[in-house]
């Protein structure tokens, strides 16, 4: 009965710290990428724009679907509102994902209550621990090209475990991992490599390790590789690429993806929240004792590296910069799915044998323990902003903020006028990016956001600000 408890007490201690990220979400604003494809959009058919992209930017065939039929179609008001569900579907989507991923994983160790709990404290950490949490859930075209195909990845890898200890895959499993893969490699171009890697690497092991071939992988990388080939023959492709001034640069791009990949794990590595949480997984599987069956620590470590080097790399070569940190993002998801596995693997074939003991993980530290997880999970990096930009009303005022210039915007549009001046929105919340307009009426985006509201030759001009990232 106290176990029981102490369950209880723990979820509703993740959910209690969960709950600012729902907070969150009810002051996002749009980016004007969203207000961009909501103009470029809603004259037109879906097939007709869609075509225009693979043939002038793009070729994510699936996540431009999504991205071209946006919540702003729906106007300022609803949209906006439908612009704020987004993240917390894109919250659950990807705990659902863990949840089945960790049942899979804990292969009976953990019950119903606990693996949510494990879950739960899972996409905190991500969300802790990625370098750009805002662009990974609350920025809709953003989020709906990266984060969700991470979450149907990580929902991939927990069917294909399943399917995995099975003689045969029902068709409608099967059907499901089909359609799964098709839309993960359709919707960015690291997810589609990623795919490809990962298939290609569990088919060449089975054929090694059970002297086979597996058909149902085999189907899998067959549909990974048509959509791939889908996305990347689009002739939008080299448009985009030629907007930049060093693409294709192999040195270049080998040189920085290996100094962004050492960069990048050194911060995840050093995180105290990771830190701690791996204290607590060390103990639980000592606890259980759970031995590892896995691939050795050595083969882990390089996968790990690799991986997250290719995630590195992609952007470098297609771009000649990391740009934004979207693919980073999908670097550190990477990175927490097969973090357990090495320190599993390390903890039996080196920590065990050297009588290493897990430091303050005894009964009486192990709650201190969970409070200091939690005290990071709070105040540390994003986390640290996002609380006291909630707190501070930073995040209300600056929604406030925001809604007057929507408001205003409107009624510009409706008695006609020809120029508004709107001031720079403020506070800036330290937890939030927001592309927005700038002094010059006659920029790009300033022209996008009046187009939007319905008089494309309004002239805004937005008062203190004096670059694109100006809100």
């Amino acid at each position: 009965m106290g176990q029981q408890r102490s369950a209880w007490i723990l979820l509703l201690v993740l959910l209690a710290l969960f709950s600012r990220h729902i907070w969150l979400a009810a002051y996002a604003h749009p980016y004007l990428d969203d207000f961009g494809y909501a103009v470029a959009t809603r004259d037109t058919t879906l097939l007709d724009r869609l075509w225009r992209e693979y043939q002038h930017w793009n070729g994510r065939w699936f996540s431009n679907v999504l991205v071209l039929r946006g919540p702003l179609l729906l106007g300022v008001d609803r949209g906006l509102v439908a612009y704020r569900i987004m993240p917390l579907v894109l919250m659950a989507l990807t705990l659902g994902a863990l949840y089945l991923l960790i049942r899979k994983a804990a292969s009976g160790h953990l019950d119903r209550l606990r693996s949510w709990s494990v879950a739960l404290l899972g996409l905190l950490l991500f969300m802790h621990t990625m370098p750009d949490t805002w662009e990974g859930f609350y920025w809709y075209t953003g989020a709906i090209s990266y984060q969700l195909p991470n979450a149907l990845a990580l929902l991939m890898l927990a069917l294909l475990w399943r399917s995995s200890t099975e003689s045969r895959v029902p068709w409608w499993r099967s059907l499901i991992q089909c359609a799964l893969v098709a839309a993960i490699c359709g919707s960015t171009e690291v997810h589609m490599a990623l795919t490809i890697t990962v298939l290609g690497g569990m088919l060449v092991r089975t054929r090694v390790s059970d002297h086979r071939w597996d058909g149902h992988l085999a189907l899998l990388l067959v549909i990974a590789l048509v959509a791939g080939a889908i996305m990347m023959v689009a002739p939008g492709n080299a448009v985009r690429t030629s907007l930049f001034t060093q693409p294709h640069d192999p040195v270049r791009s080998v040189v920085l993806s290996i100094l962004q990949t050492g960069r990048f794990l050194a911060i995840w590595f050093a995180t105290p929240a990771v830190l701690i949480a791996s204290l607590f997984f060390l103990a639980w599987r000592r606890g259980m004792g759970i031995r590892y069956t896995g691939p050795g620590p050595l083969p882990l470590a390089l996968g790990i590296v690799l991986l997250v080097s290719f995630c590195m790399f992609l952007p470098y070569w297609s771009t000649g910069l990391l740009g934004q940190h979207r693919t980073v993002n999908v670097a550190c998801l990477v990175f927490l799915v097969l973090w357990p596995f090495l320190l599993a693997a390390l903890d039996d074939g080196f920590f065990k044998r050297n009588g290493w003991s897990i430091p303050l993980m005894d009964v009486r530290s192990k709650p201190w323990m969970f409070a200091l997880l939690a005290f990071f999970l709070v105040v540390h990096k994003w986390d640290g902003a996002l609380t006291g930009d909630l707190l501070d009303g930073t995040a209300r005022r600056y929604d406030q903020a925001m809604r007057m210039r929507h408001d205003r915007m409107k009624e510009a549009v409706r008695v006609g006028l020809e120029e508004i001046v709107l001031p720079r929105a403020e506070p800036i919340p330290r937890s939030m990016r927001v592309l927005g307009p700038g002094p010059d009426p006659n920029a790009h985006w300033n022209r996008v956001m009046a187009a939007y509201y319905g008089n494309p030759d309004l002239r805004i001009r937005i008062l203190g600000a004096a670059t694109r990232t100006d809100a």
